[in-house]
């Protein structure tokens, strides 16, 4: 059997291995799309459903998950473009260096300063050390600048030497993995906190958020890895990562988002839910008996104000 009568499994018309890169790209992408489009949209209904969180935390939760759908769609069209250009016109539509979409480094600068910013927000274990400190967004906003920085640098300069371009996408992997690290401790102190006061029994739901969060750690080093390997070694196959790029930070941040807003309205649900638990055991977080001011009426608090057994004087 000749050559000309093997069956041809190519992705492109005729053999290009970098525009079959590019398509394998493009067809992986599409699928990192349609998850980012599920996440975006159980995210949004959670919120309208979960009241919870304050209403400023309510608007800029979901500002910022539509911000990612949007800069997830551009990267996704963008990519589209990139491919079918190359393909079929034999044309170069206007990207970044590499061929990456002009949303990428926004979406990492979006997903690593929100990591950023909830690890110096509110209670965490980066505060209980740097008690000291005169303001938290001393360390915040030169955290985040150096995120912005390491960011762009490899995706706006064109630089055609290995060793450079190998060690920008490697600090900016480092700083990933650094981020979800300080993460998995902030989650494990607030776990700890609540089996000291509440028991074995509420940690539950911080072990599951823990366990999305190192999922999610692995989910980018999925793509970052082979990437940070390929592009040291100069290779074609680079393009078919770098279109996906911009997708799966969106990934990691939109799951981790969606499991706490989820691990949240479950632990609302439970009959000895935090919220209803710290406001049926005023003014002492433990059981006890306590009478209220406009009445002789005791209330012996077994859990949650519905449960309490009431007991005329």
């Amino acid at each position: 059997m000749s050559h000309s009568q093997h069956l041809s499994f190519a992705l492109v018309p005729g053999r290009n291995v970098y525009l079959e890169m590019q398509m394998l790209g493009t067809i992986v992408s599409s699928v990192a799309y349609g998850v980012v489009l599920m996440l975006s949209y159980n995210c949004l209904a959670l919120f309208s459903v979960e009241k919870s969180p304050t209403k400023k935390m309510r608007v800029f939760l979901n500002i910022f998950v539509v911000t990612l759908l949007l800069l997830s769609t551009s990267s996704f069209i963008q990519g589209a473009l990139i491919t079918s250009m190359a393909i079929f016109l034999d044309s170069v539509f206007p990207s970044l260096y590499g061929g990456a979409t002009y949303a990428l480094p926004v979406t990492i600068w979006m997903t690593d300063s929100f990591m950023i910013h909830a690890l110096f927000s509110g209670r965490n274990l980066v505060s209980c050390i740097l008690r000291q400190a005169p303001h938290k967004y001393a360390f915040e906003l030169p955290a985040m600048l150096t995120t912005i920085i390491g960011s762009a640098v490899p995706l706006f300069m064109n630089i055609p030497r290995r060793f450079p371009s190998i060690l920008f996408v490697a600090l900016s992997t480092g700083l990933n993995i650094l981020i979800t690290l300080l993460i998995v401790l902030r989650l494990s102190y607030h776990q700890n906190y609540l089996r000291s006061v509440l028991g074995n029994g509420y940690s539950s739901p911080y072990s599951r958020v823990i366990t999305l969060t190192i999922e999610s750690a692995a989910l980018n080093l999925f793509i970052q890895i082979p990437y940070l390997i390929l592009v040291g070694l100069q290779s074609v196959g680079r393009s078919a990562f770098i279109l996906t790029l911009p997708h799966i930070p969106i990934i990691a941040t939109l799951l981790i988002i969606y499991r706490v807003a989820q691990g949240r309205a479950e632990t609302r649900m439970e009959p000895k839910s935090i919220p209803d638990l710290v406001k049926s055991r005023q003014p002492s977080p433990h059981s006890g008996i306590y009478f209220q001011k406009t009445s002789s009426r005791a209330l012996i608090s077994t859990g949650t104000e519905g449960d309490a057994v009431q007991d005329e004087d």
